[in-house]
Formats: structure tokens, C-alpha cells, sequence
């Protein structure tokens, strides 16, 4: 099967625990907006006709035009509604859209996540045959159930860590990357059943790129944490 992918992302200003956060000021002059639409700019293996952000709010779509990355205008029941998913992406219905057979979509709210490894995992995407792949990262923490017993039987604690022989293979969902058939989820299929290789999971190594900006206290570890890489910007200027 030919792919043609679109790239795309979704903004709306209407967060219930974070509102606007969006177009607030992030590590200086910058907001999460601008900075994915920035990444997006910067991703060379990828024709920029195929790129694009599905936005409600006319603040996001200054930004957008500001940039020149195409606009798909969301609905103002998409913007805010939190299911089905071909609501919340809208885009997917929508006849500019009928050209493609699968997409890739990028979570606007990760501001440490970098252009190149979403130029990796658009690369990725072009050469797999997989019909949905879902990004995730490595776990490596000590766990055991809430009355005491370890998860594993004999074992007092139980470190889940993907090299540990004994629980290879576990992970945790990212929320950053997603890629599937455009015709599936119309259908309301994202990402397949989760059964095995559907979706593929795609590993993330670099854990603080999928640091995902949900509240206050995501924003403040996130800001600290971009400001301490990239330093406080007086002008716009991303990874």
C-alpha cells in the first residue's frame, strides 16, 4: 500500500486544569503553540504541504499564519469536547484530508520534545507496514501491590525495568507520538485493539522529552527543565 501522510497536531485554548496554555508564556518569549509549529518548520525529511495544526481559536491560528504551516479550521464542538475521537480530530472527516491514507500525529504539549525525533519517527512511519504505532517510554522504578506482595511471585520488591530479563517488554505510554490509517479512524480505531503489534510500540529513550505539560506542576517542571537546555529565549528560537 503507497502511504501519503499527513503531520498534524491539535491546539485549542479551552484546557480545563491549564487554561490557555497554549499561548501563555513559556521560558520567556515563547509559548507551546509556537514551539511545535516551530519543530514542525524544522522537519526536513517531511514536505511541509503535509504538515499541519487543526485550531479552533483565532490567537492559534495568528501564530500559524504568522508561520506559514497550514490550518485546518477545528470546529468549535471539536475544540471542546473530550470524545469520540473523530470529533476531537476532526480533521480526519474533512475532504482536505481524503488525500491521505495515514497520518502522524505530534501531542502540541510536549515542549522537550525535539524535531529530530519527531523527524525520526515520521521516517519511521514512511517504511513500516504496522497499521498504527504508538510511542512509549522505557520503565525503570520499583513497584509492588498495594498490600505489600511483589509483582513478581518471590520477590519482596520487584524494579520494572525493560533490560531486567524477567520483565522485558514493559513499558509506559508516552502521549507524544501516534501514526495510523486515516480510514481506521474514521472508524473510530486510533490505535488498534492493543493486541500484539497493534499498535507497534515505538520507545522513546530520552524519557524527559515526553515530559507532557497537563497542569501547574507539569508547566513548572517543564519550564525549569527547557530553560536549563535551551536557556530563557528574549526572541523565538527552537529545537
Amino acid at each position: 500500500m503507497d502511504k501519503k501522510i499527513c503531520l498534524i497536531t491539535n491546539g485549542r485554548l479551552g484546557s480545563k486544569r491549564l487554561p490557555s496554555k497554549m499561548i501563555n508564556d513559556f521560558a520567556g518569549n515563547n509559548s507551546l503553540f509556537r514551539i511545535i509549529c516551530e519543530k514542525f518548520k524544522k522537519i526536513n525529511n517531511f514536505p511541509q504541504e503535509d504538515v499541519w495544526v487543526s485550531i479552533y481559536e483565532q490567537q492559534l491560528k495568528d501564530i500559524a499564519y504568522e508561520l506559514g504551516i497550514k490550518t485546518h479550521h477545528r470546529s468549535y464542538e471539536s475544540a471542546n469536547c473530550d470524545s469520540p475521537i473523530s470529533l476531537i480530530w476532526d480533521w480526519c472527516n474533512h475532504e482536505d484530508f481524503a488525500q491521505y491514507t495515514h497520518y502522524c500525529y505530534i501531542n502540541p504539549c510536549l515542549p522537550l520534545l525535539t524535531s529530530n525525533t519527531i523527524s525520526e519517527f515520521v521516517d519511521f512511519c514512511h517504511k513500516t507496514d504496522y497499521n498504527s504505532v504508538f510511542g512509549v517510554k522505557p520503565i525503570c522504578d520499583y513497584v509492588w501491590k498495594d498490600n505489600g506482595e511483589s509483582v513478581i511471585p518471590g520477590g519482596k520488591i520487584t524494579l520494572l525495568n525493560t533490560k531486567d530479563k524477567n520483565l522485558q517488554g514493559n513499558v509506559l505510554a508516552a502521549h507524544c507520538l501516534y501514526h495510523g490509517r486515516m480510514d481506521r479512524l474514521r472508524d473510530e480505531i486510533q490505535l488498534g485493539g492493543f493486541l500484539k503489534g497493534d499498535p507497534y510500540f515505538y520507545t522513546i529513550n530520552n524519557k524527559i522529552e515526553t515530559l507532557d505539560v497537563d497542569d501547574n506542576e507539569d508547566w513548572i517542571i517543564a519550564e525549569a527543565a527547557y530553560e536549563k537546555i535551551y536557556g530563557r529565549k528574549s526572541q523565538y528560537n527552537y529545537m
